[in-house]
């Protein structure tokens, strides 16, 4: 839904807590991918960038 809204802040905070219930990096990615086909391409690259903002944070 974050991704959809579109909320950077909140997606920030939704890749946050999936990290900390143990999901994979790529994972979290993927979540843009397959937003593409509902949310337009523009939009679910913005996604990407802030999911990928978090997950390939250099202090992970």
């Amino acid at each position: 839904m974050a991704v959809a809204a579109p909320s950077e802040r909140a997606a920030h905070s939704r890749v946050r807590r999936g990290f900390e219930e143990g999901h994979d990096p790529e994972a979290l990615e993927q979540v843009a991918v397959l937003a593409i086909p509902t949310i337009g391409f523009p939009q679910a690259m913005a996604a990407l960038s802030w999911i990928t903002d978090v997950t390939r944070d250099d202090d992970r």
